[in-house]
């Protein structure tokens, strides 16, 4: 029985390779807070329409469809909070009314899409896999299958 090839191998690696890259956590610098981030009285939910300032100041419509403005930028020893456009975010701002205040320490997170989670990348991953490697897959099965040829190997 022969060995797969190194061409099998390398198409059956990158794929490998970016899912175990899509699992990997993404985690923001750790900022120096205090003490573990505290729910806010203020909070409220809503979905990031714009941002400036390099993402640290968002334009967010909450969910009753009023626009509010959130400034994540850096205040005291608390580090700056970057928002990304279409992402919603469950906001726990320091301050009452707009602008809302909010940094890297406070309770604000996102809400996760339930469509985009570890387990449907991982399968969208190896659906692309198995699509990529499934021609020189069978190229490798087909030379497999014929009789070697005089005067090769």
């Amino acid at each position: 029985m022969k060995p797969l090839g190194r061409p099998i191998l390398a198409v059956l690696a990158a794929p490998a390779a970016v899912l175990l890259l899509a699992l990997l956590p993404v985690r923001p610098a750790a900022a120096a807070c205090p003490e573990p981030a505290s729910a806010s009285a203020y909070r409220f939910t809503g979905s990031v329409d714009r941002v400036q300032q390099h993402g640290q100041v968002a334009f967010v419509t909450i969910s009753d469809g009023s626009q509010v403005e959130v400034d994540g930028r850096a205040s005291g020893s608390a580090g700056a909070r970057t928002f990304l456009v279409g992402q919603s975010y469950e906001f726990h701002p320091v301050t009452t009314s707009a602008p809302f205040r909010d940094n890297a320490c406070t309770a604000t997170h996102e809400l996760r899409d339930s469509r985009f989670t570890p387990g449907t990348l991982a399968v969208v991953a190896v659906i692309i896999a198995m699509v990529l490697s499934a021609p020189r897959l069978a190229r490798w099965i087909r030379r497999r299958g014929k009789p070697a040829e005089p005067g090769t190997g």
